[in-house]
This record gives structure tokens, sequence and C-alpha cells, in this order.
């Protein structure tokens, strides 16, 4: 019983090692197809269409790991490289792009609550000519408050003008 145990542990401890120091690079590709016969060919050989995007009849666009791409050359398709790194890819639109739209918030490039809140706030004191200042109209599910503004080119007024 031990010496499984040691057996699997050392195992284990030898693939981690492995594959520690080995980041799988994913890739965007671009494949052109012929037909439906291209599309089932690559289902075959296990590559994964989770996010491809397809133009019947010319190609199919996917995100895949170097291990499917030499799947996708031993079978014979040619391809081009769209996005060479996806992680380096993603992780260049995180950062906030001043004086180009919101920029992206702290989460996965999603705005958290209070960084919305920032925003609104942002907005009014640059442009308290085209925007009002936040007013809460109720609460959330969560207890947080609701807030609204008025953009317009007469914020604050009821002109029905927008």
């Amino acid at each position: 019983m031990k010496r499984t145990l040691l057996l699997l542990l050392s195992t284990l401890l030898l693939i981690s090692t492995l594959f520690a120091n080995d980041k799988i690079k994913f890739q965007k590709v671009r494949i052109p197809v012929q037909n439906g016969k291209d599309i089932i060919t690559l289902q075959k050989i296990g590559i994964d269409f989770e996010g491809a995007y397809f133009e019947k009849n010319k190609f199919i666009e996917l995100i895949v790991a170097d291990y499917e791409k030499e799947k996708i050359e031993n079978a014979g398709f040619n391809y081009s490289v769209q996005i060479d790194d996806m992680s380096k890819f993603y992780a260049s639109r995180l950062y906030n792009k001043k004086g180009k739209g919101f920029g992206y918030g702290s989460m996965g490039g999603f705005y958290i609550f209070d960084e919305v809140v920032e925003q609104l706030d942002s907005m009014y004191s640059q442009f308290p000519n085209l925007i009002t200042q936040k007013s809460s109209i109720g609460t959330s599910t969560l207890g947080r408050p609701v807030y609204a503004v008025q953009i317009s080119n007469n914020p604050g007024s009821d002109d029905g003008d927008p």
C-alpha cells in the first residue's frame, strides 16, 4: 500500500514538474474550407469548435492550442495565424486607454459596481452640460442603489427634447 502510494505521488510530482514550465499557447487561426467535409474532418481529428467563426465554403476561424495546430497540419489543412498569442491579446485589452471611451474594468475587462459609480461621477464632472448627476431610483435585490442619469443636449429638463 505504501509502495503504491509512493509510486502514485512520484508520478504526480513528475507530471506536474513536466507541465509546470510548459504554458500552453493559444492562437486564433483561419483555415480555408471548401465544403462541409472539411468541417467534419476537423471535428474528427478532435478540433474544438467553441467560439468558432465560420463563413460557408470560405473559412473557419478557431482558437487552437499548439497541439491542435499540429493536428490541423497533419490532416493536410493550411491555415493563417490571425492572433499569435491570445493571452497577450486579451491582456492588452484590459488596460484602461484614457480618452478612448470608457476603457476596461478590473474584473476581466468588466466593471465592478464601484467602478460603474466612479464612471458615472467622472462623466458628470467632465460633461455637466450633457449628463445629470446620478440619482438613486431604488435598490437592487442585493441592496445596492440603482442609479439613473439623463444624457441629453439639455440634461435635467423635461422639455422632451433629447
